[in-house]
């Protein structure tokens, strides 16, 4: 099972323990419809922290309550996912330091 795959079924899951549809989700904790519908219907290759951390905190659950679930003991792409984010933010870092250089640069001269 993908990454992607086991956090729909996670938050369906979640959905069905408290007897909501989507919408109440979106009603309840002011994520938009359409990420709500990505997620569950798996139209992303990827579900960032931030929609994760709002997902859980509208059902009053932790991250690690929401992974801790048997959707997540077989993820084939965790590997990818974590080398994945850590590209990003090695990249987001170069970016910074780049324009600071720059910046110091522009402003010595």
């Amino acid at each position: 099972m993908k990454l992607t795959e086991a956090i729909a079924e996670r938050v369906k899951d979640l959905l069905e323990e408290k007897n909501w549809k989507q919408y109440d989700l979106f009603k309840n904790g002011g994520i938009p419809r359409s990420t709500i519908s990505n997620v569950v219907n798996q139209n992303k290759k990827r579900v960032s922290v931030d929609t994760i951390y709002q997902i859980c905190s509208t059902f009053g659950i932790r991250l690690s309550e929401f992974f801790d679930d048997k959707f997540f003991s077989d993820i084939e792409d965790w590997l990818l996912v974590l080398i994945g984010e850590r590209n990003f933010l090695f990249e987001n870092c170069i970016i910074l330091i780049s324009e600071r250089v720059l910046k110091e640069t522009k402003e010595s001269l």
